[in-house]
């Protein structure tokens, strides 16, 4: 504690030795004033020096010589008269020189000679023109670069002036950010408008891409005609998840510079989009199109996936002309296909390809149609209405009148109340009776096993 203190009481006994001194030797006191007027001497000369040397780094304006005021006060004034920035109103160079003066505050001599006396207020006006030159310059300066530069040149004037407040310039700072973040949306949105507006209005309907904007294309097509491809099939079904009714699928070749408005997946469209479409893929003379159905008897024996495959099978080789290359919605490939033909998967291929799209409104409408044929040998289910889907009504029908002849055995509900024996039924009959006639003609039984195992 001590050594920590030592300092402290020495620079304590210093000045107490030095206040005795002085109190006890009066005689010193002349040698006092002495001193003391060489250490003002010594203040002049050095004010003097700094006058001379100019600014002193690091000072504030109030701390500067007066010759380095004046020095900087002139220099700021030719380049705002360069420039064309206008002079606050009031007089500066007047204040300027009270400055220089030690003055801050109007005295007599000065009200006496004339000179004219900023008030606050006054000083306040001052500050908002100046703010009201900075802020366009502020902006140019953002935008044009090389054109705003003269902001630069005003703000580091007004700083050193020191008319304009602090808070003031950071207020308006950050009013300006803040109409900037506003207006920065609406200049992205206009940009992107006028990013659409230059895109050509006959950018959907040239060759080779659908009308409908956003929907499918016919990219996956152009690529095949590059490869060599000249006959592109699209291929697609519908009516997997219905209650009652086939499943059709249908196979579509589109001739390359045709253009159909309103295309899309057929799920997407309207009844009356769909009747308008299908009627012209199925009596165009250039496009070649083929359907299967493949009935709810198929599907309870096979399921409805393989039901589904087997459509599209049949489909693609009930084209009149055989394609180069399929285009097939979905992820699996029909079993039965013909395994020399090129195919593609595309999943959700009804919204980005022309021809899937197209295949898709064939089957759809075909199945629609069946569906209203069947709803006038059974109106007590309102297929005409659902066309066969599991919506609230159709299931209370079931419910309310049982199963009729079209539902699916193997679908819920009516695989619960009519019992589903499970699928391959037909083919375990007919392997049974092949059975019992080998048994009969003396062959091997072994063979019939076969043919049941095959079945199952």
């Amino acid at each position: 504690m001590g050594m920590v203190d030592a300092p402290g009481r020495r620079a304590s006994v210093r000045s107490s030795s030095k206040k005795r001194s002085r109190s006890e030797d009066t005689n010193e006191l002349p040698a006092v004033s002495r001193r003391q007027d060489n250490k003002k001497a010594t203040e002049r000369s050095a004010a003097s020096a700094k006058a001379v040397a100019g600014p002193v780094p690091g000072a504030t304006q109030s701390q500067q010589p007066p010759a380095a005021i004046e020095a900087v006060q002139q220099e700021q004034n030719s380049m705002n008269d360069a420039i064309g920035v206008p002079k606050p109103r009031g007089t500066r160079s007047r204040r300027a020189t009270r400055q220089q003066q030690g003055i801050s505050a109007p005295s007599e001599a000065a009200t006496a000679a004339g000179d004219e006396v900023e008030t606050p207020q006054q000083q306040q006006q001052t500050a908002e023109q100046a703010l009201q030159v900075l802020k366009p310059t502020r902006r140019s300066s953002r935008r044009s670069g090389q054109a705003g530069q003269p902001a630069v040149v005003a703000a580091t004037a007004v700083d050193v002036d020191q008319s304009v407040p602090t808070a003031a310039v950071a207020e308006d700072e950050t009013q300006f950010r803040a109409v900037e973040a506003e207006a920065a949306p609406v200049r992205s949105s206009r940009s992107k408008a006028l990013a659409r507006k230059l895109q050509p209005a006959n950018s959907n309907s040239s060759k080779g891409k659908s009308s409908s904007g956003s929907g499918p294309t016919r990219a996956a097509e152009q690529r095949l005609w590059q490869q060599g491809y000249k006959l592109v099939a699209g291929v697609d079904e519908a009516g997997r998840g219905p209650l009652a009714g086939p499943v059709v699928a249908a196979a579509c070749i589109l001739p390359p510079d045709i253009d159909l408005p309103g295309l899309n997946d057929s799920k997407q469209m309207s009844e009356e989009a769909r009747e308008r479409l299908y009627d012209v893929l199925t009596t165009h003379p250039d496009i070649t199109y083929a359907v299967s159905v493949v009935d709810h008897e198929t599907i309870d024996e096979i399921n409805i996936l393989q039901a589904a495959m087997l459509a599209m099978q049949q489909a693609v080789e009930g084209l009149s002309t055989q394609p180069d290359h399929v285009l097939i919605d979905g992820n699996r490939r029909p079993k039965g296909l013909r395994e020399d033909m090129p195919a593609q998967l595309l999943v959700k291929g009804d919204a980005t390809s022309t021809c899937i799209a197209a295949a898709s409104v064939i089957a759809k409408v075909t199945r629609d149609r069946l569906m209203l044929e069947l709803d006038q040998q059974y109106p007590q289910y309102g297929f005409a209405q659902h066309k066969g889907y599991g919506v609230p009504a159709h299931r209370a029908a079931i419910h309310e009148h049982g199963p009729c002849a079209v539902h699916r055995r193997s679908f819920e509900p009516v695989k619960s109340m009519v019992g589903f024996a499970g699928y391959g039924q037909k083919a375990a009959a007919a392997a049974a009776v092949e059975k019992a006639a080998a048994a009969a003609m003396g062959e091997p039984v072994a063979a019939s096993d076969r043919i049941l195992e095959a079945a199952a």
